[in-house]
C-alpha cells in the first residue's frame, strides 16, 4: 500500500510545478533513474539567489546539513558558496529534495537541472532511492522553496518521517535484498514487474530471463505470458504441501508431515529434545545445514524458569553474543506441554526449551552442522532436491525436519521425524549463522541460473528516429525472422511476436517484450519522449540506430511537458543515448547525412557504422580515414566502405527519395552490426528489398 501524501504538500505558492514524474531508465538527463521536476519559476526567472533578501540565511538555518553538498566547487561547502554568489531557485530545489531523502536514510547524490523551450520553465532531475520517496521529495523541497520566498514557517521533521515511512514501507526482504545486491553485481538485467513491488521482478532478458516473486525463483514452465504465477501466501503454502508429499511418496519416505512436539515432567531430557533442522536444496545438490538451536534453561531445584532466564540474559547482554529470550506466548505454550509454568520450579538437572526452534531474533542459535551429516542423509538430501527440480521445475527450495539427530540416518528414527519442504528458504539464517560458515544463497543461485559462461540476455537493435523508425523496426523484425530468429519487436505502445500483437495491459510495449521467454532477440523504437519521459526500458542494446533527428518545433499547445529540451543540438543528444546506451563491444549505426547527428561520434567508445546517401561526405570520410565501416548508395548502387576499401554491396537499387534511401543503408548496416554476415546480408536485400518498399510501406501507410 502506498502512503498518502502528506498535507504540507498542498500549499499554493509562486513556484509551480508543472509535472512531476519518474523517468525510470538511461534518459536525456542521466543513466540512471531521476524524478523529473518541470518547474516553472514565474517571476523568480532570472532572479538570483543572492539578490532574495533573507532567502540564503533561512535555508542555512532550516538545512544546515546542505553544506556537506560539494556541487560544481567539489568540496564541502560548495552549494552554500554557489548560493551566496547566485544561482537559480530550480538548482536550489533539487538540492533540497536530495538532502531530504539523505536525511531520511537514503543515500542518493545526483541532480541536475536544465532549461526548456519555454522561459521560465525549467527540468529540475534528481536521483531516488524509492520511487514514491522521490516524489513526496520533490513535492517538499518545492514547497520548502516557496516557503522560505514568502518568509512562511517550515518545519522539516514531519517530511523526514513521512520520508522514512516510505522506506520502512518500500524496504525489500532480506532474500530480495540478496538477490538484487548480488544481480548488479554480476551486471545482470533486472526489469521490475509491477511499479511500487520491489519482490516481483525479472532478471536477464527474452529466453533467459528468469522470474522471482517475494524472494521465490519460479520455474521456466511459469514463465510464458499463458501461464499464471503463484499470487498469494495461501497458493505458496498448497504447493509446498504437495511438494512435500510428492517427495514422501516418490521416495517412500515414512515420515510425518507436521511436527509433533510431545513431552512430560516426568520424562528424560535427552528423550523430549528433538530438534529443528533446516537443510538447504540448491541445483540438485544440498550444500548448507543448519541446526535451529532453541534457547534452553537447566534447573536447579530452588530457582523458577522466569528468574532462571533473568540469570541467562543477564549472562548474554554482558557478553553480547546472543540475543536476550522473551518469555511469550509461545514460550508459556511450549513449557506448558512440558507441565511447567513460567514461575514453577525447575528440578534440578531437568533440561527445557524456552521455544519451538531457535533463531537469532528469539534467543536461540543457528548453527551449520554440515560436517556432522552422516552419509545416508545426505545422499536422501541430495534424491528430494532432485525429486523436486525433476518433478516440479524448482531449483532452490529447504527442507524443514525435526528430529533427534542427523549423525544417525533418518530412516532410523522415522517415528520421530517429520519433514516439509519450503519454497522460501531463509537466506537470513544461511548467510548470518550463530556459529559455523556462512553459506551466500543469493551468489550461488544466480550462478547456477546464470553461469559465467552463458548469455543472461537477448541481443536487442535500438531505434531512434523522428521519422521512418516504425518501418525500420518492421524491416528488421522480417529480415531477422527470415533468417532465424524469434524476433520480439516493440514500440511504447505495440508489442508483437512473429507478426503476432500481444495484449500489453496497460504496460509499455518495450517491456513486454523483454519479458517474454520466448524471444531470442529484439528490435525496439524509441521514441524521442520516452527517452526524456520514461528513460530506455532495457540495460543496454547490443546495437543502436540513430535513423534521424525529430522534430522539436512548439506545438500549438504550448505545453512545456512536450517541449522539454531547448535547442536542435539538445535533441540530437537525448535521441544518440540510443547509441551510446550500449553494452561493451555494441555498435552504433548513425545517419552521417545529418551533422547533428555526427557531432557526438567522438563521445562514442565502440564500434561504429555510418551511412550516407552521398560518397562525398567529410564527416563519412573522415571517419573511413580512420578505418571506420561506412555503407553508401549512390546511382542505385549500395557500397560498403572498410577504412581504405570498397566494394559494390547490393546494384539496382531503385529508390527516389532520401528517407528511403536511408532506411535501406540503416537496414543493412543495422544486420551487419548485429552480427548477420555480408553474404546473408545482401542475398537478403537482393530478393527483398523492392518487395518491402512496395509492399510493407504500404500497409504501414494504411
Amino acid at each position: 500500500m502506498l502512503l498518502q501524501p502528506a498535507p504540507y504538500l498542498t500549499s499554493s505558492h509562486p513556484l509551480k510545478a508543472l509535472d512531476i514524474s519518474l523517468v525510470r531508465g538511461a534518459n536525456a538527463f542521466a543513466w540512471s533513474p531521476v524524478v523529473r521536476l518541470t518547474l516553472d519559476l514565474g517571476e523568480y526567472d532570472e532572479v538570483f539567489t543572492n539578490t532574495i533578501d533573507g532567502f540564503f540565511d533561512a535555508l542555512k538555518a532550516l538545512l544546515p546539513s546542505l553544506y556537506e553538498h560539494h556541487c560544481s566547487v567539489g568540496a564541502p561547502g560548495g552549494f552554500f558558496r554557489r548560493m551566496s554568489e547566485g544561482t537559480l531557485l530550480g538548482h536550489v530545489l533539487e538540492h533540497i529534495a536530495l538532502e531530504l531523502q539523505v536525511l531520511a536514510g537514503m543515500d542518493v547524490t545526483y541532480g541536475k537541472t536544465r532549461r526548456t523551450s519555454q522561459k521560465g520553465v525549467y527540468n529540475v532531475v534528481f536521483s531516488y532511492f524509492y520511487e514514491e520517496a522521490g516524489i513526496v521529495a520533490a513535492k517538499a523541497a518545492l514547497h520548502i522553496v516557496n516557503a522560505l520566498l514568502l518568509k512562511e514557517y517550515v518545519e522539516i521533521s514531519p517530511i523526514i518521517r513521512h520520508l522514512r515511512g516510505i522506506a520502512a514501507e518500500f524496504v525489500p526482504s532480506f532474500s530480495t535484498q540478496e538477490i538484487l545486491t548480488e544481480a548488479r553485481r554480476r551486471r545482470l538485467p533486472l526489469v521490475r514487474l509491477r511499479e511500487a513491488d520491489v519482490e516481483s521482478f525479472r532478471l536477464g532478458t527474452g529466453k533467459y530471463s528468469r522470474r522471482f516473486e517475494a524472494g521465490l525463483l519460479l520455474p521456466k514452465s511459469l514463465h510464458t505470458r499463458h501461464n499464471t504465477v503463484l499470487q498469494s501466501s495461501e497458493q505458496v503454502s498448497a504447493l509446498e504441501q504437495e511438494i512435500t508429499r510428492t517427495c514422501l511418496r516418490t521416495l517412500h519416505l515414512p515420515f510425518g508431515t507436521s511436527a509433533p512436539f510431545k513431552a512430560s515432567k516426568d520424562a528424560a531430557p535427552e528423550a523430549v529434545l528433538t530438534n529443528a533442522y533446516r537443510v538447504l536444496l540448491l541445483n540438485g545438490a544440498a550444500p548448507s545445514v543448519l541446526k535451529l538451536a532453541p534457547p534452553i534453561v537447566e534447573g536447579s531445584g530452588e530457582a523458577s524458569i522466569e528468574a532462571l532466564v533473568e540469570a541467562l540474559n543477564a549472562s548474554r547482554r554482558a557478553s553480547g553474543r546472543l540475543q536476550p529470550v522473551v518469555l511469550d506466548d509461545e514460550s508459556r505454550a511450549v513449557l506448558s506441554e512440558f507441565g511447567f509454568a513460567p514461575e514453577a520450579v525447575l528440578p534440578k538437572g531437568f533440561v527445557v526449551r524456552l521455544k519451538r526452534e531457535g533463531t537469532p531474533e528469539n534467543g536461540g542459535a543457528v548453527i551449520e552442522m554440515n560436517d556432522e551429516v552422516c552419509h545416508e542423509n545426505k545422499w536422501l538430501f541430495e534424491q528430494i532436491a532432485g525429486t523436486i527440480r525433476e518433478h516440479f521445475g524448482y531449483e532452490l527450495a529447504e527442507l524443514r525436519i525435526t528430529t533427534p539427530s542427523l549423525n544417525r540416518p533418518l530412516l532410523a528414527n522415522a517415528s520421530a521425524t517429520t519433514l516439509h519442504c519450503s519454497l522460501q528458504p531463509e537466506t537470513r539464517l544461511y548467510r548470518l549463522p550463530t556459529s559455523g560458515k556462512t553459506y551466500n544463497i543469493a551468489q550461488n543461485l544466480l550462478s547456477g541460473v546464470f553461469p559465467l559462461d552463458k548469455p543472461a540476455r537477448v541481443p536487442i537493435v535500438a531505434i531512434s528516429a523522428g521519422l521512418g523508425g516504425d518501418f525500420l523496426r518492421t524491416m528488421l523484425d522480417d529480415a531477422l525472422t527470415e533468417l532465424g530468429f524469434t524476433v520480439g519487436s516493440a514500440s511504447p505502445g505495440s508489442a508483437s511476436i512473429r507478426h503476432e500483437t500481444l495484449t500489453l495491459r496497460g504496460e509499455s510495449g518495450i517491456l513486454t517484450i523483454l519479458t517474454e521467454p520466448e524471444i531470442d532477440c529484439a528490435v525496439l523504437e524509441i521514441p524521442l519522449e520516452t527517452i526524456t519521459r520514461e528513460g530506455l526500458c532495457y540495460d543496454r542494446a547490443d546495437v543502436g540506430v540513430v535513423l534521424n533527428i525529430a522534430d522539436t518545433a512548439e506545438n500549438d499547445s504550448g505545453d512545456a511537458n512536450d517541449n522539454v529540451l531547448e535547442t536542435s543540438d539538445d535533441t540530437a543528444h537525448a535521441q544518440a543515448l540510443v547509441a551510446e546506451y550500449l553494452v561493451a563491444g555494441g555498435t552504433a549505426v548513425l545517419n552521417a547525412n545529418n551533422p547533428l547527428i555526427t557531432r557526438s561520434v567522438e563521445r562514442y567508445d565502440h564500434e561504429t557504422i555510418f551511412f550516407a546517401t552521398h560518397r562525398a561526405n567529410p564527416q563519412l570520410a573522415l571517419h573511413c580515414s580512420r578505418g571506420g565501416k561506412a555503407f553508401v548508395l549512390e546511382n542505385g548502387t549500395m557500397t560498403l566502405l572498410e577504412g581504405k576499401q570498397e566494394s559494390p554491396f547490393v546494384r539496382g537499387i531503385t529508390l527516389e527519395t532520401t528517407l528511403d534511401k536511408e532506411l535501406v543503408l540503416a537496414l543493412a548496416a543495422t544486420l551487419l552490426a548485429f552480427g548477420i554476415s555480408k553474404y546473408k546480408v545482401r542475398t537478403w536485400l537482393e530478393n527483398t528489398v523492392e518487395r518491402l518498399f512496395s509492399t510493407e510501406k504500404e500497409s504501414l501507410l494504411h
